[in-house]
């Protein structure tokens, strides 16, 4: 995996089942990050571009929610209008 940048990122209980799905070196962050009162993880993770990120974690729905890059917050956010739009 090609590593350009990091992204930091929340992730819900609910989501660790499939969160071998981003790879192992990110999984394994998000693995040893201590969940919250609520059970949600804070993590930074590795990603190779904006636009692969977007089309990884958009998969999570709202079990995933972006910190930083900004940029990638902007993608995900278009992206999610685009689904809704195409749903409505």
């Amino acid at each position: 995996l090609f590593r350009s940048m990091k992204a930091t990122i929340r992730v819900a209980e609910s989501a660790m089942s499939r969160i071998d799905r981003l790879g192992a070196d990110a999984a394994e962050a998000i693995h040893l990050a201590q969940p919250d009162q609520v059970g949600w993880r804070l993590a930074a993770i590795w990603i190779e571009s904006i636009d692969h990120a977007a089309g990884m974690l958009l998969g999570f729905g709202s079990k995933i929610e972006v910190l930083a890059p900004e940029p990638l917050r902007l993608e995900l956010s278009k992206r999610a209008a685009q689904v809704c739009a195409l749903y409505s």
